[in-house]
């Protein structure tokens, strides 16, 4: 967790695939804002994930890295099986 400009800054790393990522990702990581109304629930999937091993993860992500400049926005987290 990093502070930034007043805002916390979650980044997390996938083992999946990321040839489709943004260019300006260079990190290959995502980052979730505290600015954004979901954001406590996203932190909290993104734990039960790593804690519990799940591997049936999707990200719904923007087109850009605006929250930590070399990490893709993460505007979504889901788990499961479930569609969007």
């Amino acid at each position: 967790m990093f502070l930034s400009g007043g805002k916390g800054i979650l980044l997390i790393n996938i083992n999946g695939d990321k040839s489709s990522m943004e260019e300006c990702a260079t990190t290959k990581r995502f980052a979730i804002d505290s600015n954004v109304s979901n954001y406590q629930e996203m932190v909290s999937l993104a734990m039960t994930a790593y804690i519990s091993g799940e591997t049936n993860v999707d990200l719904y992500v923007t087109e850009s890295c605006n929250s930590w400049g070399n990490a893709q926005d993460l505007r979504g987290i889901k788990m499961g099986t479930m569609s969007w």
